[in-house]
């Protein structure tokens, strides 16, 4: 006995895979694999200039911000030049107002 389907042509038969169909569904799904590669390294790229700026480049040395810290200090404080001869270092604020009067003639009045 004949099935059916030995009757039928065997390049009409049904069980077989179409080509074509394969072919383009194998070239969609290569695309779409090399499109997200390719946008994955995008990303990759993009984070690595990303931390790279925010770890190394925006952020500043200990030593600059020990420096910076003790300059402002230096600045903005008092402290002994020579104790001996009575000379001592004063707010750059201060000195600022004090060279202010002086030069509209005013005499300098001292804080206690």
């Amino acid at each position: 006995m004949r099935d059916a389907t030995d009757t039928v042509d065997p390049a009409l038969r049904e069980d077989d895979p179409n080509a074509l169909m394969v072919v383009i569904v194998g070239a969609i799904g290569s695309l779409l694999l090399v499109v997200i590669i390719l946008l994955l390294q995008a990303l990759f790229f993009w984070s690595e200039e990303r931390e790279f700026a925010l770890k190394v480049v925006d952020e500043r040395p200990q030593e600059l911000r020990e420096v910076q810290a003790d300059a402002l200090e230096k600045l903005n404080g008092y402290a002994w030049v020579d104790r001996d001869k009575g000379i001592v270092t004063i707010p750059i604020d201060r000195a600022m107002d004090i060279m202010v009067r002086e030069s509209r003639g005013g005499a300098p009045q001292e804080k206690r």
